[in-house]
C-alpha cells in the first residue's frame, strides 16, 4: 500500500512538471507569433504592399522584392518600434518574416 501511494505520487508530479513544461512552450509560440503581424506591417509599409500577400517563410528580398535599403529600413524600423536589441550588421540570416520574429523574441 505503501509502495502504491508513492507510486501515485510520483506520477501526479510528472502530470505537474508536464503541465507546466506544456505551458512554458505554449507561451513561447505565443510570443514568436505575437511579433509576426508587427514584422508584417513593417515590411507592409515599406514595400507598400498587403500584409495579407506577405508570407511569413518568403525572403524579403528575393521573393518579396526589397533592395538592400528598403530591408535596412525594414530592419532600423523593427529595432525602433519594437526596441530590439540591435540586429546583427550581417542580417542575410534573418530574411523572412518568421526569422524575424523569431529573433525579437530570443532578444527582447
Amino acid at each position: 500500500m505503501k509502495k502504491e501511494r508513492h507510486t501515485l505520487v510520483h506520477v501526479i508530479l510528472a502530470g505537474i512538471i508536464m503541465l507546466l513544461l506544456g505551458n512554458i512552450t505554449l507561451k513561447i509560440l505565443h510570443q514568436k507569433e505575437n511579433f509576426i503581424p508587427k514584422v508584417k506591417t513593417h515590411i507592409s509599409t515599406v514595400l507598400q504592399i498587403d500584409t495579407a500577400d506577405i508570407n511569413v517563410d518568403a525572403n524579403i528580398m528575393n521573393e518579396l522584392g526589397a533592395d538592400e535599403i528598403e530591408f535596412i529600413e525594414i530592419i532600423s524600423n523593427i529595432e525602433d518600434d519594437l526596441k530590439v536589441i540591435k540586429f546583427p550588421d550581417s542580417c542575410e540570416e534573418y530574411n523572412t518574416t518568421r526569422k524575424i520574429a523569431d529573433y525579437i523574441s530570443r532578444n527582447k
